[in-house]
């Protein structure tokens, strides 16, 4: 069965500067894989563009 995730699901949190979003975790996958998301301001910690 599919799970659709939305853009206000999961728990969000802030991990000093950077944002978390756990979508999925290991219970709901079946152990198999969990998903996270760290949202981040533009150019925030990414690399000089090239």
């Amino acid at each position: 069965m599919a799970t659709i995730i939305g853009p206000a699901d999961g728990k969000h949190g802030d991990l000093g500067g950077l944002g978390v979003r756990f979508m999925l975790g290991g219970e709901q996958s079946g152990g198999g894989v969990s998903l996270v998301e760290h949202p981040l301001a533009p150019r925030a910690l990414a690399a000089p563009l090239h």
